[in-house]
């Protein structure tokens, strides 16, 4: 690791590629790089990445069963509140991704167990409807009713059902 001098006052030895000073907290802008121009800005945002939060109407919501040859694939205009569970054969209501012919009773899949809502910031949020076995985001545990923020590549966790969560990009008919 290369060191550089702050130009404050104290003279302090810092990382070269430091942004900002660890002592003074000055910005240090001679070591930022180019903004680097977009290929296509009309493609940008609607390309996935791993680990990305954003997600448009442009795009696609996949949900893959873990361990079945089976996804859920939701376009965005619909994706607002979808609503992961069983079907209840007493009063018949059904969510919108029924997990009951996957075994989700075994799997301790409640009939409303959680929800995934795409809000304003285009983003999506899951939502433990009070479950009880509990909603899982990449291995964590989640506070029934606390929206937390899903990105592409995340794994959720209903009772023992593992999904994984993928942002795609909307074909466009030729």
């Amino acid at each position: 690791m290369a060191l550089v001098t702050c130009p404050c006052e104290d003279k302090r030895e810092i990382d070269e590629h430091s942004k900002i000073c660890d002592f003074c907290g000055r910005l240090l802008a001679a070591n930022w790089s180019q903004t680097r121009a977009l290929d296509s800005a009309d493609d940008e945002d609607t390309m996935a990445r791993f680990g990305t939060s954003f997600f448009n109407g442009r795009m696609m919501l996949n949900l893959r069963l873990r361990g079945i040859d089976k996804a859920f694939t939701m376009d965005a205009e619909i994706v607002n509140d979808v609503i992961l569970g069983r079907s209840d054969p007493a009063t018949g209501e059904k969510p919108t991704i029924d997990l009951t012919p996957f075994g989700g009773e075994t799997q301790g899949v409640s009939r409303r167990h959680a929800k995934i809502t795409r809000r304003e910031d285009n983003a999506l949020h899951l939502v433990d409807l009070k479950s009880a076995n509990g909603t899982y985001l990449n291995g964590q545990k989640l506070i029934p009713e606390q929206p937390r923020i899903v990105r592409n590549g995340d794994e959720i966790r209903l009772g023992k059902l593992v999904i994984t969560i993928e942002f795609a990009r909307k074909s466009v008919p030729r």
